[in-house]
């Protein structure tokens, strides 16, 4: 399960037409049945949130970051979930990508637009990002044929590669100015949960300082890009899909909030020894996509 977008392996490197009320339906089934052992939950209150009534209350939100374990599909699926439901309400959004770099952002216009086939788009993904296609193939050809747009809000790695070795004080002028209001400093929740991400990789002392800054630039990074592009469409809206650890509010969103007053929601989904229903609060998710049914569990496994 990778929570930070594929960063222990950039560390081994170093070395339709239809109407607007059927995708309603569609959105509605997605999320109550089928993919259907998920609900949906309000972290506040720890109240099932209705489809319907989730796209209502993310109306005042214009950024939407929705979580994911990158190699989990049921994730994608709920993923997709959230985009159709919103977008069957009537909201106008563009979907942004941990997946793609933002250098790569006349390839997805061309496929949003039409003039792009599968097959080059693949070899635009296949580039920058390991996990399978067909992990994200559905959300891209959803975005298609709906017009949806799509944007890459990652950063060039070795920017984040730099950092890890070297530290944020290692960027250069140039390097800093794709880095707006980025300043060097970690939350003390951010970095607890960056500990515990950590785990095994025996990341220690001034390493883990570098990597931990190394995980700030990226999410200042994203944080930037999404809001450059609403602030240059005022009447849309963006789901922006990433890794879990990214979308935590303090970690992205915290960037998001320093960058602008553009307002915000977070929906997580649960995993199992990360991500409990239980133990997350308001200052980490605003939503959960939860199990309905319990993992069997055998004391001492």
């Amino acid at each position: 399960m990778t929570l930070f977008g594929g960063f222990f392996r950039g560390l081994r490197s170093l070395k339709t037409g239809r109407p607007a009320r059927l995708w309603l339906l569609a959105a509605l089934m997605l999320l109550t049945s089928g993919c259907a052992s998920m609900k949906v939950v309000r972290v506040m209150d720890d109240t099932e949130v209705a489809p319907a009534r989730l796209a209502e209350w993310l109306r005042p939100s214009r950024l939407i970051l929705v979580g994911e374990a990158h190699d989990e599909m049921r994730d994608h699926e709920m993923q997709l979930a959230v985009i159709r439901l919103l977008h069957a309400a009537g909201r106008d959004i563009a979907i942004g990508m941990e997946m793609f770099n933002a250098e790569d952002q006349a390839a997805l216009d061309r496929w949003a637009a039409g003039t792009m086939t599968e097959a080059e788009l693949f070899a635009v993904y296949n580039r920058n990002w390991k996990v399978p296609w067909r992990n994200y193939r559905e959300i891209l050809l959803y975005a298609r044929v709906n017009g949806i747009p799509v944007v890459g809000m990652n950063i060039n790695r070795e920017v984040v590669h730099q950092v890890f070795k070297s530290g944020f004080g290692s960027l250069t002028p140039e390097q800093r100015k794709m880095l707006p209001g980025a300043r060097c400093d970690v939350s003390p929740a951010y970095e607890a949960f960056i500990r515990k991400t950590v785990g095994d990789h025996e990341i220690k002392d001034a390493a883990f300082i570098n990597f931990c800054e190394a995980q700030m630039v990226w999410d200042v990074f994203m944080a930037a890009t999404a809001t450059t592009y609403l602030d240059a469409h005022p009447g849309r809206a963006m789901v922006a899909l990433a890794g879990s650890g990214h979308v935590l509010k303090y970690a992205m969103p915290e960037q998001v909030r320093r960058l602008s007053n553009i307002p915000y929601a977070v929906i997580l989904p649960q995993a199992h020894g990360w991500f409990e229903h239980d133990k997350i609060g308001a200052l980490e998710a605003d939503y959960m996509l939860v199990d309905r049914y319990e993992f069997l569990r055998i004391d001492g496994e």
